[in-house]
């Protein structure tokens, strides 16, 4: 079974993106913030991240640095956020492998990850 660590600070949005993924099939992780994100991943890796951008503690973009520095390319990294100005070209800049506007179309979400999980 594929597994996937969600990093979201806001926990309605959290159990949303936990609800499809095991529905999907994945075993989901949760974290509540970047800081919790990377040490949920050094204790029970994951094959997909999905996380928020703005967080405290650590954000997204720094998250997403840390994760591909430290697992490669084989981990597949996907970017949330509804901060306007944000696109796939800033986050793959830093080690995301894509970016899904907030709020999250769900169905967007399920074609973006399944394009990368091939």
């Amino acid at each position: 079974m594929m597994r996937a660590l969600i990093v979201e600070d806001d926990p309605q949005i959290r159990n949303l993106l936990t609800q499809v993924l095991e529905l999907d099939g994945y075993e989901v992780v949760e974290a509540a913030n970047g800081v919790e994100g990377w040490e949920r991943m050094t204790q029970i890796p994951a094959d997909l991240v999905v996380t928020d951008l703005l967080m405290p503690r650590m954000d997204g973009l720094d998250l997403a640095r840390r994760l591909r520095e430290s697992y490669g390319d084989q981990l597949k990294i996907v970017i949330v956020s509804s901060l306007n100005g944000v696109d796939d070209g800033i986050t793959s800049q830093n080690g995301a492998n894509a970016f899904v506007p907030k709020p999250v179309n769900v169905n967007e979400l399920r074609r973006v990850i399944g394009a990368l999980m091939v």
